[in-house]
């Protein structure tokens, strides 16, 4: 979210709010669930993650103010920006493989910021408050997943078996 600012008067009051989030539930998520049964002679790959250039969930509120008053100005301003969609591969069925193996690879990033820049200038009196906040919720989690809920599932594979969870 970017939002820009300009204001001109004798006396003068600016006021602005930039808000970015990727909301909780927001997810990538890759999951062979309960009760599911997969047999397979090759590879068992259960990925999640994320595609494009950055690779990573991002919020970025920015806000940039300007207010000039020939005798008074004040300026406000806020940003405000928000993680809180997960990465997640997880394994929750039975699966059996031959020599080759069974991967639950979870792989993202997160990354939330919030830049203000506020300028307030006037011939007598001027004054500018900015408040920026910037967070990665509980909720924005990368990881990678066994999950047997019910107790009946199993894993059999004379390969490897790996659960990773990568987050640059």
């Amino acid at each position: 979210a970017e939002v820009d600012i300009l204001g001109i008067s004798g006396v003068g009051v600016t006021v602005g709010v930039a808000r970015a989030t990727v909301s909780d539930g927001a997810d990538v998520q890759a999951t062979v669930t309960d009760g599911a049964s997969i047999t397979s002679s090759t590879f068992v790959n259960v990925t999640a993650e994320l595609q494009g250039s950055n690779t990573r969930n991002e919020a970025i509120a920015t806000g940039k103010n300007l207010n000039a008053g020939l005798f008074a100005a004040a300026s406000i301003f806020a940003a405000q920006s928000y993680i809180g969609g997960a990465v997640r591969a997880e394994l929750d069925g039975s699966v059996t493989t031959g020599l080759t193996g069974v991967s639950v690879m979870a792989t993202g990033a997160n990354y939330s910021q919030a830049q203000l820049l506020v300028i307030s200038v006037s011939g007598l009196g001027a004054i500018g408050v900015s408040l920026a906040d910037a967070e990665i919720g509980t909720a924005a989690k990368v990881e990678a997943l066994s999950n047997d809920s019910s107790n009946d599932e199993s894993i059999v594979s004379t390969g490897g078996v790996t659960f990773q969870a990568q987050s640059a």
